[in-house]
């Protein structure tokens, strides 16, 4: 079935489509591939809970449901099993896949924004308090500046520390 994108809105070519129990070669294709190729280090259940919260109950204006996403992580080489579990109010009605979408959806901002700030300046390890938001304005335009140029920040980061006249230029055109 055709993808419809995040949320229903536009066509993307991709599709998602159900194995019935009738379809038994595929079934165990599909088992082996998650089994055993590509190997992954650990096995992601994300599952999605929705129950209806009229503002009355939740006390925001327009409330229609209450969300909660429950991950399981499970680590495939030590059996190891981490669980987290989110929880969300919206005022949107929509489909529960829409709102899997859109919760998975933050995940692409976290990993956009947070993940290059982090894997590039050591954000999560800084210890500066004083004037961190400043840095965060700060490593966010620079972040930005580069996807501009279509320059990679974690190796830009590297090349212009042993070559910081170039990062000038780039900074200040002529």
């Amino acid at each position: 079935e055709p993808d419809p994108g995040p949320a229903g809105g536009g066509a993307k070519g991709g599709y998602l489509f159900t194995v019935k129990s009738n379809q038994k070669d595929l079934q165990q294709l599909i088992a082996w591939a998650l089994d055993t190729y590509p190997p992954h280090p650990a096995l992601w259940i994300w599952t999605l809970s929705i129950a209806p919260m009229p503002p009355s109950v939740s006390g925001f204006a327009g409330s229609t449901y209450a969300l909660r996403m429950h991950r399981q992580v499970i680590h495939k080489d030590s059996g190891q099993v981490s669980e987290e579990t989110d929880h969300a109010i919206t005022s949107l009605v929509r489909t529960p896949q829409d709102f899997y979408a859109l919760w998975r959806g933050h995940w692409q901002v976290e990993n956009r924004l947070h993940h290059p700030r982090d894997t590039v300046f050591g954000e999560d390890a800084s210890r500066s308090r004083k004037g961190a938001a400043g840095l965060m304005y700060f490593r966010d335009v620079l972040i930005n500046l580069l996807h501009l140029h279509n320059l990679s920040p974690l190796r830009s980061i590297r090349y212009f520390s042993a070559n910081p006249n170039e990062l000038y230029q780039l900074l200040c055109p002529s």
